[in-house]
């Protein structure tokens, strides 16, 4: 479908949009084929049809949406020519008070606060003149309003000259993948083109760390730090760590509840709680865990992209030389520096190395629309070890919990066209691929180690957390 454009130049009352809009999507709810929601025969397939039909309504949605971003930046440079006629109001600056005044009204009309529609007006403004590729790409139904905001969000600070370069990064990305995947190719994306390094932003927005607390119901709160991120990221992985070595003790609390605990136990009192039937126990002593990629023409000074935090997004380089000087232990990555193709990697071993692997390559979940990061993750058999798959890079995927389970019980079928990109087949016959995450790219299959050959079951390369094979 496509997009509706609204001329400028010309005049527009809010009301004429609105019945115009009403009018057309009338038109098109009118103009589906009445079999799609009758289903008089029994040969006809029910759920695919709903599907056809759940996406027709989408399309039609995201043409609204579009439309609808077009109005509300229309709406808001109406107020502001109004106000350039005017003299200054007594009460203030008049571009203001027209400003708020386009608001208000919008909020009565639609039922929202005017606070609301503030935002709204300001987003819709910022992605009609500024992005003007990713407003099309929404009315054509190539991306939803959730891909769109996630563009609109990290655009912030990128030179004009610039934005045309974004929105294409972006976009491709988005025609393939979830919102949530989306965000971090946008960042990346945009540490780059930014004229501001990324350096330069992130020492600006450590400055703004604090901790706040909300009150919410039940006599319950929510208690908010923001701090960089590679160390919000530490903390969770080790909070989550710890939970996982409670729960192991038969501590029947799910996992965010142990989280939450934890985490007040450790700020109250500077460690798990310890008592007579101390169930926290298990989880003293242990350390958080994260991975950083730091690219070494970076290193070397000939280059400024910055360190990546795995599965995150970008910080800042002091960071990440301070921390990789004191890891423990440190993993080679080579890339080429051209196609971002890995070259190698060292310590392959058929355990933990092994997992290390599979989660730089796979970074997330491997179902088309999971973002669950990779190393909160099950390592699946693509072809099943009893059917004779064999337990090399090539036959093994990052899965969740939930997405293991669909694999093997949910009526899906899964097969890997090269290595980590899985092609997902749905009970009703829709196939869909895992697109292949940003950043490093590994090359096929490497010569299996013959320690991996001997591997009796798939637990040999899971956690603590992960079941038993199917």
């Amino acid at each position: 479908m496509e997009s509706i454009r609204i001329d400028e130049t010309s005049p527009i009352h809010a009301d004429a949009v609105q019945e115009d809009f009403d009018a057309e999507f009338d038109a098109m709810v009118a103009s589906w084929s009445a079999e799609r929601w009758l289903f008089e025969n029994g040969e006809s397939n029910e759920a695919q049809e709903c599907i056809d039909a759940l996406l027709e309504a989408r399309a039609i949605k995201a043409s609204a949406e579009a439309r609808e971003q077009q109005c509300l930046a229309r709406l808001e440079a109406l107020a502001l020519e109004s106000a350039e006629a005017e003299a200054p109001s007594a009460h203030g600056d008049s571009r203001e008070i027209a400003w708020r005044s386009m608001a208000a009204e919008i909020a009565v009309a639609t039922r929202m606060s005017d606070r609301t529609v503030q935002a709204m007006m300001g987003r819709a403004t910022a992605l009609v003149h500024t992005l003007p590729s990713v407003l099309d790409a929404l009315g054509a139904d190539r991306i939803s309003f959730g891909h769109a905001r996630v563009i609109l969000e990290h655009a912030v600070g990128i030179e004009p000259a610039a934005l045309d370069e974004y929105q294409r990064i972006t976009l491709e990305r988005a025609e393939e993948t979830t919102p949530g995947r989306l965000a971090a190719t946008a960042k990346i994306a945009a540490a780059r083109l930014r004229a501001e390094s990324f350096e330069e932003r992130h020492a600006r927005a450590r400055e703004g760390r604090k901790v706040t607390i909300r009150d919410l119901d039940g006599g319950m709160s929510e208690l908010v730090q923001v701090l960089p991120t590679v160390y919000a990221a530490a903390v969770f992985d080790r909070l989550t760590r710890q939970a996982k070595a409670v729960a192991a003790t038969g501590d029947p609390r799910t996992r965010d509840q142990l989280r939450a605990d934890l985490a007040m136990d450790l700020l109250l009192t500077g460690e798990p709680a310890c008592g007579e039937d101390a169930p926290h126990t298990p989880a003293s002593g242990i350390r958080a865990e994260v991975a950083i990629l730091i690219p070494a023409f970076t290193l070397l000074g000939e280059s400024d992209e910055p360190a990546t935090l795995l599965g995150r997004g970008p910080i800042d380089l002091d960071t990440a030389c301070r921390l990789a000087s004191q890891a423990p232990e440190l993993v080679r990555v080579l890339t080429d520096p051209v196609t971002g193709m890995v070259i190698n990697a060292d310590n392959y071993r058929p355990t933990s190395s092994l997992r290390r692997y599979l989660e730089q390559r796979d970074r997330h979940c491997g179902f088309p629309v999971c973002n669950r990061d990779a190393r909160y993750t099950d390592i699946d058999h693509t072809i099943p070890w009893e059917h004779g798959g064999r337990t090399v890079p090539g036959n093994l995927a990052c899965l969740c919990r939930g997405h293991h389970t669909l694999k093997h019980h949910g009526g899906w079928t899964v097969k890997q066209t090269s290595p980590g990109i899985l092609e997902w087949t749905s009970p009703l016959g829709r196939v869909v691929s895992d697109a292949a995450p940003p950043g490093p790219r590994f090359e096929p299959e490497p010569p299996p180690d013959p320690a991996l050959s001997s591997a009796r079951s798939i637990d040999d390369l899971h956690d603590a957390d992960s079941p038993a094979p199917f």
